[in-house]
Order: C-alpha cells, then sequence, then structure tokens
C-alpha cells in the first residue's frame, strides 16, 4: 500500500492548536458517519463542555474550515475535508511508522499517533513515509524470494 507523501500542513504562524485539530477530527468523522454534526456531539466525541466545543467550532469557522448556523449543525468546507485528510494521513503514517518499523502494538502506536501528530513537521512526515515504504518494500521483496 503506498502512501501520499505530499503533505503541507500549515505550520508556525497560522496554525490549527492540537484542539482545533482534533475539534476539526471529530467533525468531520461526525459528518461522515450522521451526514452533520452538532455541537453536542462534538464535546461529546472530545470530552469537554459544549460551550469550549462552540469556541472552537467558531474559530474553524472563522478560519473558514467549517460551516456552522446555530439550529442548523456543523459541516466542513471543501478546504476544511481537505486538513482534515492531511491530519488522518499524518496520523496514519505515524501509525504504521510504529508498527511496521518500530513493532510497537496497535493500540499504543494509535495513542502514540495521536499525540505526535499534532507537532510534527511535515519533512518529518515526509520521512517517515518514506522509510516505511522502504520497510515494506524489503518486507515484500523478501517474501518474494522466499518462495
Amino acid at each position: 500500500m503506498q502512501l501520499n507523501i505530499n503533505i503541507e500542513m500549515p505550520r508556525r504562524r497560522g496554525r490549527l492548536s492540537r484542539s482545533l485539530e482534533d475539534c476539526l477530527r471529530v467533525i468531520c468523522t461526525v459528518c461522515e458517519e450522521r451526514g452533520q454534526a452538532r455541537v453536542k456531539d462534538v464535546a461529546e466525541e472530545l470530552g469537554i463542555k459544549s460551550p469550549s466545543a462552540l469556541a472552537s467550532i467558531k474559530k474553524l469557522a472563522h478560519m473558514g474550515l467549517v460551516e456552522y448556523e446555530r439550529r442548523r449543525g456543523i459541516r466542513p468546507t471543501r478546504k476544511g475535508e481537505i486538513v482534515c485528510r492531511e491530519l488522518l494521513r499524518r496520523r496514519e503514517i505515524i501509525k504504521r511508522f510504529l508498527t511496521e518499523v518500530l513493532g510497537i502494538p496497535g493500540d499504543i502506536a494509535e495513542e502514540d499517533a495521536c499525540k505526535l501528530e499534532h507537532c510534527i513537521n511535515p519533512l518529518t512526515t515526509r520521512k517517515l513515509a518514506e522509510l516505511v515504504e522502504l520497510v515494506e518494500k524489503g518486507r515484500r521483496t523478501r517474501e518474494d524470494k522466499s518462495f
């Protein structure tokens, strides 16, 4: 399975905070499952109170990443969907590095990837993806030779 390694997430100035990244990811996930998200859904999923969730949602709306109308729910914009896909891809790359290269059990790798995804530089993510691909290619080559 080839990883798309062209990841350019906003960094430093204008960067999404960890809590905003998590909020956007939850909104996208809930919308995929249910068609739209509510403030209550986001708050419950993040384990925070509704006023805190609403403040994050309003920030994301101001950034153009979600559309929010009171009593109508929350939906990611096209830009928000793109950013969310990159967040999920970054997490998946980190998780695969931890499991495939380092041999970390899946549950621990998922928990660690969730933490690391917020602080890793795009260049580092690209290099991890390249390393994972190299390791997987080496394994496939060895498996092919063993038959």
